[in-house]
């Protein structure tokens, strides 16, 4: 089963200053909404910034959320929430239908299972793929890695995995 991928999202008052601050520690910034959330990534780790949030939380995107829940819950009764579906608004800040659940770890930190139609099927598998491949390559590169795994791994890339 793929579990998806996961960030950590973090509340923050001023979204521009706050991302000022994690781009001067190395990381970059991989995508804006304004007023909505920043998000900042180094290698494979992404973080997101947003006003909304009341504290940290985990986010776990791309899973299939029903079978996720079944399975940890399965594994552990510590697990709460269940999974749900809800529809693209405002509200919510969800830009297509999908399904989330919350649970919270045993120390009390959020987990956030959330998965909308655009993050499911072969075409989103792909792009994902790719972008796990683009990642490496970045971090590979800071790492300064060899011409010759950075030029092999830029093969992969290309040829539209």
């Amino acid at each position: 089963m793929y579990w998806g991928w996961t960030s950590l999202c973090l509340p923050a008052t001023d979204l521009d200053r706050s991302a000022r601050f994690y781009e001067a520690i190395g990381m970059e910034r991989v995508e804006k909404v304004p007023s909505v959330r920043i998000v900042l990534g180094n290698g494979g780790f992404r973080l997101a910034l947003m006003p909304f949030l009341e504290g940290p939380l985990l986010n776990v995107r791309g899973a299939d959320v029903p079978r996720a829940c079944a399975a940890a819950t399965e594994r552990s009764p510590d697990h709460s929430g269940r999974a749900e579906s809800y529809e693209p608004d405002d509200a919510n800040r969800a830009s297509a239908a999908g399904t989330s659940w919350l649970t919270h770890d045993p120390a009390g930190i959020p987990v956030l299972f959330d998965t909308n139609r655009n993050e499911e099927g072969d075409r989103f598998r792909r792009a994902r793929a790719r972008q796990i491949l683009l990642d490496a390559e970045n971090e590979l590169e800071r790492l300064g890695a060899s011409e010759r795994m950075r030029r092999e791994l830029r093969a992969l890339i290309d040829a539209d995995v």
